[in-house]
């Protein structure tokens, strides 16, 4: 087919956050053609399975912030058409392969930017274990979230597996890494013509490379759209950023309740050119406003700490971070919520394996969250609990309907 005591928690959200947008500066990288080894990802998560078409699934989280032409996001969708965005709002499939270009088709939104390791119009294969997936991998600071478009068939009317492909993309060094490995079946289709780089921000900020040998060209001035070869097994095409000196090297970002106010900190280690800092907030994570100005220092090396107080927080308060330098440039940094409860009520087991119940003889409304701010599970929970045992292992918050949060244990035998 064609395609008793107070408990507050603080969890940064793993969505990028509407309303003020990031600067659209020009992407600027700088490309390497490395030798290396394919290693497909173990028990991933799948998101597309064999066989499918036309499919695209939006935004799935990270799990670390992760620049992008040197501007942060936390979240992902992914097409079967060997290409990602970074757009929240991304919801196409798109076949048709332009890193220029791309916005929009079929009426979806096509979601700058985007990261095409083989962008053509692809299908997944029948084979046994075929898929688009990902997986979270590394301790923090230092994760590496790996898609995986594994046994795809090209050019989709073909009849088997062709190859196999990996964006990486790595926390704290914002590298990211494009790995091959060849398939059986030879690619098919006259009409096949594929795309291989990044798309920024903005229309016409591209980068694609030229072919796909051992040693190709990265352009930003000529789209290159008809690739026909596949790279060899093992090949990595990398990228890394060239952001230069950041106007601040932010620490930390926090918050955290005093009695009936918030308190938000931050810490910078550097700071240049900086006017001032402001601190937004929000009730509902999507619509804020300014809370304070807060000057910043101008140009320093010393690590300086700032803080404010809200004095009127609600139940639940989102605040972000934005730094704007003397030439009017705004950075926006991560998204903080700070949480409040009252009493716990009694839930068990806790870790839990398979089920969760409350000791309770009404029935309550419940959301779980990751510990990213993503909503897992979501209810009405009574007598027979809610099921865990398809969640990976970890660390949950539970929230229920008389708005107590709970930190919750999921740990697999």
């Amino acid at each position: 087919m064609k395609k008793g005591y107070v408990l507050f928690i603080l969890f940064v959200l793993s969505f990028f956050l509407p309303g003020k947008q990031l600067l659209a500066a020009p992407i600027n990288y700088t490309f390497q053609a490395v030798g290396g080894a394919y290693t497909a990802n173990a028990t991933p998560t799948v998101v597309i399975g064999g066989g499918d078409d036309e499919a695209a699934i939006p935004y799935l989280d990270i799990g670390f912030t992760f620049y992008f032409g040197c501007a942060p996001y936390t979240g992902f969708s992914v097409s079967q058409n060997g290409w990602m965005s970074l757009d929240p709002d991304c919801t196409d499939f798109h076949t048709v392969n332009n890193l220029s270009t791309a916005t929009s088709s079929n009426g979806f939104s096509a979601g700058r930017p985007i990261i095409a390791p083989f962008w053509d119009d692809l299908s997944v294969s029948w084979t046994a274990g075929s898929s688009v997936n990902y997986k979270l991998t590394g301790a923090v600071g230092s994760r590496i979230l790996t898609v995986e478009w594994r046994n795809m068939v090209w050019y989709w009317s073909n009849t088997g597996s062709t190859l196999s492909f990996q964006a990486k993309l790595y926390e704290g060094t914002n590298v990211i890494e494009f790995i091959y490995r060849q398939e059986a079946t030879a690619p098919g289709g006259a009409s096949r013509g594929a795309s291989i780089g990044l798309g920024g921000l903005a229309t016409g900020d591209y980068y694609t490379l030229n072919g796909t040998g051992a040693a190709p060209a990265a352009s930003k001035a000529t789209n290159t759209t008809n690739l026909t070869t596949r790279p060899a097994t093992g090949q990595i095409y990398r990228w890394t950023p060239n952001c230069g000196v950041l106007p601040v090297d932010l620490l930390s970002f926090s918050g955290k309740n005093r009695g009936c106010q918030n308190r938000v900190e931050w810490k910078t280690a550097s700071e240049s050119k900086n006017n001032f800092f402001t601190v937004e907030k929000s009730t509902d994570g999507t619509e804020f406003f300014d809370l304070v100005q807060i000057n910043g220092a101008g140009n320093s090396d010393q690590l300086l700490k700032y803080s404010v107080v809200d004095p009127k927080p609600a139940e639940i308060t989102y605040y972000r971070l934005s730094q704007t330098d003397f030439d009017g440039r705004q950075v926006y940094y991560e998204t903080i919520l700070v949480y409040a409860q009252k009493d716990d009520p009694p839930i068990h087991p806790n870790p839990a394996s398979d089920f969760v119940f409350i000791e309770s003889e009404e029935e309550s409304s419940y959301v779980l969250f990751n510990s990213s701010g993503i909503v897992v599970r979501q209810g009405i929970m009574g007598k027979s609990g809610f099921d865990v045992s398809e969640l990976s292992e970890g660390v949950y918050f539970l929230k229920i309907n008389n708005g107590n949060v709970q930190k919750i244990a999921v740990e697999h035998e």
